[in-house]
């Protein structure tokens, strides 16, 4: 694992003696997806919300609680479309990401249970750094967030936080998207799209949300990935929000 890490060897030597093992379950590698599959589910999902949560997830490697926790004001999408929404809904960006066009804003760690902004969190946010992460926004990524935030129902203006998703009942009441709702909008899509989920199986066998940060993790390794590109250790923790282990202390220093 550290030779690898390193990028002294390309695969690990072991493998193949360690595939022939009778593994526990936690110990099975994931499902593989490749880049066509992953891209047809993609274009297989015609709600703007779900779509949106997917490409943020593919894009950031973030958890489902840490993509939860987002707050309107920790996005800053160059676009004359949010300009205008948040404006309308008197939404200020938070200072992070105020000056940096087409950027998000990870705040940093705490626990479920935690009080933020006026509101106490269903989710932990398992950040490493205090201050946060800022990351990038392309324009998939911002295609995707601009359709889905015109299909957002409006802000709720008793809110201190204006979630970015949020689900809202049929009284009209606005919340921020919880582990129930995420089970029953996402995972009913995992489970309808080639049987990707199916509650009850074992890691090796279904697709969750926790997939999609693994896809980001490895197709952004050095010679492990689905395309010739990859993303530097120190960058790579910097925006998963994990403490950089790489000991590349160039990539990490400069990270944000």
């Amino acid at each position: 694992d550290w030779l690898e890490e390193k990028n002294a060897i390309s695969d690990n030597p072991a493998k193949p003696a360690i595939d022939s093992l009778s593994l526990s379950e936690s110990e099975k590698d994931r499902p593989l997806i490749t880049m066509r599959e992953m891209t047809e589910f993609l274009q297989s999902l015609s709600s703007c919300f779900v779509k949106s949560w997917f490409i943020l997830l593919l894009k950031t490697g973030l958890r489902r609680g840490e993509a939860a926790n987002i707050d309107l004001r920790d996005l800053h999408i160059d676009h004359p479309v949010y300009y205008e929404f948040i404006s309308q809904y008197g939404i200020s960006m938070q200072s992070e990401v105020d000056s940096k066009p087409d950027s998000l804003f990870i705040m940093g760690g705490f626990n479920e249970g935690t009080k933020v902004r006026g509101e106490v969190r269903n989710f932990g946010n398992k950040r490493s750094r205090d201050d946060g992460t800022v990351i990038p926004i392309d324009r998939e990524l911002k295609l995707a967030l601009i359709e889905y935030i015109l299909t957002r129902p409006a802000p709720d203006p008793t809110s201190q936080c204006s979630p970015l998703f949020v689900k809202q009942t049929q009284d009209g009441t606005k919340y921020r998207i919880t582990r129930s709702s995420i089970r029953k909008r996402v995972f009913s899509v995992l489970a309808e799209h080639n049987d990707w989920y199916t509650r009850g199986d074992s890691v090796d066998k279904k697709i969750d949300n926790h997939d999609f940060r693994h896809y980001f993790t490895h197709n952004h390794r050095h010679m492990r990935g689905v395309y010739d590109d990859y993303m530097p250790d120190g960058l790579r923790a910097y925006i998963r929000g994990d403490a950089d282990s790489s000991g590349d202390s160039e990539n990490a220093n400069t990270a944000r």
